[in-house]
C-alpha cells in the first residue's frame, strides 16, 4: 500500500490513518471509517458520505461534505493558505484540522517543521454547512521556504486523514528568519 501511495501528489499518512485504505487506478485514495468515508483525489479535492455498496442506488440527495487545500501564496508581505469544506445538514459535526509544515529548499533539507500546530476550522461546534481554516502570518524576511499542508477533514463526527499536499511550493516568505 505505502508504494502505491508513495508517488502520489496528495498522500495519506499510513502510519497514522485510521481504518481501511484504498488506492483506486486513478490515484484517488478511498478511507472508509465505520460507515462513512473520505475519497481524496489527485486534484486536492475530498468528499465524505456514507459508505455504499455497488449494487446500491445512489439517491438524489447526498449526505455528505466536500472540501480542498487554498494555494500557499504570498501577499504583501504575509503568507496566506488554508482549507475549506462544505458540508449538508446530514454531515454534522464537521470541521477541519489542518496544519503548515515548512523546511529549506535545498536538495539536503529532508525534514519538515511545524510552523504551526493543528487549527480547528472556525465554523463554532461544528454544525454550520461552511468549514473554512485561513493562515495568514507575516513573513519575517523574504528569504525562501518549501511549505507543506496537512489537513483532517470530519463529516458526522468521523475524523480522517491524515492527508498531506506533497506539491510543496517554494515560496519567499520565512516566517522564522
Amino acid at each position: 500500500m505505502a508504494d502505491q501511495i508513495e508517488g502520489l501528489d496528495y498522500q495519506l499518512l499510513l502510519d497514522e490513518a485510521e481504518g481501511a485504505v484504498e488506492v483506486l487506478s486513478d490515484g484517488s485514495i478511498v478511507q472508509t471509517i465505520g460507515d462513512q468515508q473520505m475519497v481524496f483525489s489527485q486534484d486536492g479535492t475530498w468528499t465524505v458520505s456514507d459508505v455504499t455498496s455497488p449494487d446500491e442506488v445512489t439517491p438524489q440527495y447526498v449526505s455528505g461534505c466536500v472540501g480542498s487545500f487554498a494555494p500557499i501564496i504570498r501577499v504583501a508581505g504575509y503568507l496566506q493558505t488554508g482549507a475549506t469544506q462544505t458540508c449538508t445538514e446530514g454531515a454534522y459535526p464537521q470541521w477541519i484540522d489542518y496544519q503548515l509544515r515548512s523546511t529549506c529548499p535545498g536538495i539536503l533539507c529532508l525534514i519538515f517543521s511545524n510552523e504551526t500546530g493543528r487549527i480547528r476550522s472556525n465554523n463554532g461546534l461544528g454544525y454550520s454547512r461552511v468549514a473554512n481554516v485561513t493562515y495568514t502570518e507575516n513573513c519575517v524576511s523574504s528569504g525562501n521556504r518549501q511549505y507543506q499542508q496537512i489537513v483532517w477533514p470530519t463529516g458526522r463526527g468521523v475524523q480522517f486523514g491524515p492527508v498531506v499536499d506533497t506539491n510543496e511550493p517554494i515560496v519567499n516568505c520565512d516566517l522564522n528568519a
